[in-house]
Formats: C-alpha cells, sequence, structure tokens
C-alpha cells in the first residue's frame, strides 16, 4: 500500500494504523489512531460528544470528542486538526492508570500551527480545586512569549515544555519542568516523546535528546488524560494544530524504538547529538 508520509514524500509501506497493530500493539496502553473513530461522524459538532475509541490494551480506555475539531487528509493518512475555529479536544472517559508509574512515555506527532501557548496533552486530577482549576501531574504543551504569566515570564519562549510532577505539590514550577534546547517549527511535523524513567525525565525531539533533569516523582495514579486543551471544561489555553498518532506506554521506550516510530512514519533520523 502507498501512502504520503509527513515529509512529504511517497513512502511504501503500511498505513500507520496497521504498522502499529502489527508492531506495538502490546505495549500501547492508550492511543489515538491516524483514523479516529468519532461515532459515525467525520466532523462532530459541538452538541454531540462522539468517542475516540483506543486501539491499545486497556480496555475502555476510550475518550470523548468535544467541540469541533477538523480531520486533515494526507494521502491515506488523516489526522486530527485541534483549536481552529474554537477550542476542540479529546477527553479521557475512566481513570488511568491503577497504579502511580516509575517509568512511562508519552510520544506523537505535533504540528502547531503557529507560535502560542497551548496544551497539547495533559494528566490531570479528576475532582477540580475550589477555584474551578485542575491540578495536572503531566503536561506537554507549546509556550510563546509571556508577559502576563510571572511563573513563566523568564523562561525561553517557543518551546515543547514537559512537566512532570505530583498532585498538590509545592515545589517551584523550575523544579518540574523540562524545555527543549530549540525552538518548535510552525507548521512542520515533529516527532516528540516525553519520558519518565527511575528519577529521570527526558524530552526527546525527532529522535533526539533535547532536555533531561532528575525527578525522582511518580506519576498520579487515576488521573484524566486531556488532549488540546489545559482543562476539560475550559477553552483556556487551548492548542491549536494537528496532532497524529497519540501513543501512552506504561513503560520507558528505548531509544531504538522511539526512532524505529520515526523510521516507520517515513522520516529518517539523524545521528545522535550530544547535548550538555
Amino acid at each position: 500500500m502507498q501512502a504520503i508520509s509527513r515529509s512529504g514524500r511517497l513512502a511504501h509501506n503500511r498505513s500507520p494504523l496497521t504498522r502499529w497493530k502489527s508492531a506495538k500493539q502490546k505495549f500501547v496502553r492508550f492511543w489515538i489512531p491516524s483514523r479516529v473513530f468519532t461515532g459515525g461522524s467525520k466532523r462532530p459538532r459541538a452538541s454531540i460528544l462522539a468517542t475516540s475509541k483506543t486501539l491499545g490494551s486497556v480496555k475502555d480506555l476510550n475518550a470523548i470528542v468535544g467541540g469541533e475539531p477538523r480531520w486533515r487528509q494526507y494521502g491515506e493518512n488523516r489526522v486530527a486538526e485541534l483549536g481552529m475555529s474554537q477550542s476542540s479536544a479529546f477527553r479521557g472517559l475512566t481513570p488511568w492508570s491503577d497504579k502511580a508509574l516509575e517509568s512511562y512515555t508519552i510520544e506523537l506527532w505535533i504540528k502547531p500551527l503557529m507560535f502560542h501557548h497551548g496544551e497539547v496533552i495533559c494528566i490531570h486530577d479528576a475532582e477540580a480545586i475550589p477555584d474551578g482549576r485542575y491540578q495536572h501531574t503531566m503536561m506537554l504543551e507549546v509556550t510563546a512569549q509571556h508577559y502576563f504569566t510571572h511563573r513563566l515570564s523568564d523562561s525561553t519562549s517557543n518551546r515543547f515544555r514537559f512537566v512532570h510532577r505530583r498532585l498538590s505539590a509545592t515545589q517551584p514550577i523550575s523544579a518540574t519542568s523540562l524545555f527543549a534546547r530549540q525552538p518548535y517549527r510552525p507548521r512542520v511535523w515533529q516527532h516528540v516523546a516525553v519520558q519518565k524513567e527511575g528519577d529521570r525525565q527526558m524530552l526527546w525531539i525527532d529522535g533526539q535528546l533535547s532536555s533531561a533533569r532528575q525527578n525522582t516523582t511518580s506519576l498520579d495514579q487515576e488521573v484524566h488524560i486531556l488532549v488540546g486543551q489545559v482543562y476539560p471544561d475550559s477553552v483556556y489555553r487551548r492548542f491549536v494544530g494537528q496532532v497524529d498518532e497519540l501513543a501512552i506506554y506504561d513503560r520507558c521506550l528505548s531509544l531504538k524504538e522511539l526512532r524505529n516510530l520515526i523510521r516507520a512514519a517515513g522520516r529518517s533520523v539523524a545521528p545522535t547529538q550530544m547535548t550538555n
């Protein structure tokens, strides 16, 4: 079967859906695939909560499609486009996981439309705090120049940011954040993976280690997955762009596995780059 890869080249391979199921199905815990099932509607209306069925190994860990995501076709591959005319998101229906995790991997393809501050994926507490916000144990977002948020005003702008912390944590935000070394690229597909293994927190971009730090915190249990915005019932800090092939694992994938996923999509991987 022929398919157009994200690099625009003609790739002579199976579709990502088939390839993933045959190669990595047993490791996946939650997955929004290239061909999202939306309850019969290609473009759900805001008043209809369609379902995105996971193809992973955890039964019933499905998601609700909120707002009006668009669907963009690249050859035989279809991707979700979020936050264009209004907020749109995928919200996990059931808590995950049944135990605190010392190791995990979240990896996906991301194509931001522009430089902005938006939430690509986050994992949050089931209950809101009194002011209506939700606490997060994990966040992956795109950032921009900040003048209104003192916590990020001194941060390097236009970076992927990976946060891993305990719910109700009191440590400063600098103790939980990783910022990519290089700016993200608007309107370009980038493969991003965030990982936690033991006391190490890592952010990978296109198969290269972009940033890492020590972090002994575990991922909280019985939390909810949210894609496309920072809070489940608010349009605040929505992501504007496209996402594809989101997968969550309850272990830390090896560098070889991460790079094989990139190559399977028709992309080459640069030689390993040294980081400080």
